[in-house]
């Protein structure tokens, strides 16, 4: 009945558990990476309500690991590791206020340099293993998300503007 309360149940039973369940792979490795980040800025009102402002800074993202994973061959394990990503931003924008503080207009243009960004990826960590010769058995290598660095400066341009408007009670 959908107008009184009503009990159900859920189960399940698993028969067997995965042999790599309880297989856990090493993540073996070490990074030293030391950062010095700084930001500088310059405010200048306009007006009691009206602020301009200019900010340079910098900041970074450690480096890491990647999972280990299996490879193309019995006993291979792949791994790899990618370097810290590091990032110059430069921002200019303005703050204001009007009609006695009910309107707020925020606004902003800004460019973030990265240096080796960090992104993810799908790689593959090997060939079909060589028993694998009959293409109806053929398979692909076995792949894995992995994250890697770009290899060039990657810049990101953008814009961003607030506006709030406080509407009157009643």
């Amino acid at each position: 009945d959908p107008d009184t309360g009503s009990w159900r149940c859920t189960n399940g039973v698993r028969d067997s558990v995965p042999a790599n369940f309880t297989n856990p792979r090493a993540q073996n490795g070490e990074r030293d990476d030391d950062y010095f980040d700084w930001k500088v800025g310059v405010e200048y009102d306009l007006e009691k309500d009206s602020l301009l402002y200019a900010t340079l800074s910098s900041g970074h993202k450690a480096g890491g690991f990647n999972d280990t994973a299996p490879g193309a061959m019995p006993n291979e394990l792949y791994n790899s590791d990618y370097k810290p990503e590091s990032v110059l931003a430069f921002e200019l924008g303005s703050k204001n206020t009007f009609f006695k503080k009910d309107l707020r207009v925020n606004g902003s243009a800004f460019l973030y340099r990265y240096d080796d960004m960090v992104f993810q990826t799908i790689a593959g960590v090997g060939g079909p293993p060589p028993e694998m010769t009959d293409e109806n058995t053929m398979q692909a290598a076995p792949n894995t998300a992995v994250r890697q660095n770009a290899p060039s400066t990657t810049p990101i341009y953008g814009l961003d503007m607030d506006v709030t408007y406080r509407l009157p009670l009643g």
